[in-house]
């Protein structure tokens, strides 16, 4: 093995974020260009954490993303998953994310804007419904 080769990568991949997707505050666009596969890390109490990983373009850059599997549709899993289910897949079907700062510190808060737009069309398509169990 070349050892000043592999260090030389390592500190290229390192200054490039580590080919990882961080998002900050603001807006991205991003278009999935493979599927969520399950994977799993351990938090700093050793529990094993399950998440789902995937390849995407971000802004126009190839990463991979991680995200931590959550209970509800309101978490940025949720919100993965929704996308998916409207979609029948995520590859290629590009979303904005919108990243803002959280309540709590270093927090941040994540929406996907087209699944934000699904929930309030369904909330409002929901209001509208006849009452009486006939079908819209």
């Amino acid at each position: 093995m070349n050892y000043e080769e592999e260090v030389k990568k390592l500190e290229a991949n390192e200054k490039n974020g580590g080919n990882w997707f961080k998002p900050e505050i603001g807006n991205y666009k991003i278009i999935p260009l493979s599927d969520t596969e399950p994977t799993t890390f351990n938090d700093k109490t050793g529990k094993v954490v399950e998440q789902v990983t995937f390849l995407a373009s971000f802004n126009g850059e190839e990463k991979k993303w991680s995200i931590t599997k959550s209970t509800t549709l309101k978490g940025i899993y949720g919100q993965l998953m929704k996308w998916g289910q409207h979609n029948k897949g995520l590859i290629g079907k590009t979303f904005t994310l919108k990243v803002r700062k959280g309540t709590r510190d270093n927090n941040k808060e994540y929406t996907i804007q087209e699944v934000d737009d699904l929930l309030i069309q369904q909330h409002a398509n929901n209001q509208t419904r006849p009452t009486n169990g006939a079908i819209a």
